[in-house]
């Protein structure tokens, strides 16, 4: 790719090593804001934690929900037996 074929204010490259491509040289010889493929791959991986995050609180939730139906059944019982005993 010629550096004069290059007409755009934002380049990303998603290749992390080398740090520099020419692609993103020529880019930045021309003016383009550049974002490094380390950038790229650095910012998937925190989506990529927050995505975990988000799905382990959302089971979490779930999980505490099933342990107050579990202690409402065991109170249920109790106090049925306690209800029979008398």
């Amino acid at each position: 790719m010629n550096e004069n074929e290059i007409n755009a204010n934002y380049v990303f490259d998603m290749v992390y090593d080398p740090a520099e491509t020419r692609f993103l040289k020529a880019a930045e010889d021309r003016g383009a804001q550049i974002i490094p493929g380390i950038e790229m791959f650095v910012q998937s991986g925190c989506a990529a934690i927050r995505d975990l995050d988000r799905q382990a609180r959302a089971l979490g939730r779930h999980a505490a929900s099933r342990h107050r139906l579990r202690c409402r059944a065991r109170q249920q019982r109790a106090a049925a037996k306690a209800a029979a005993k008398k």
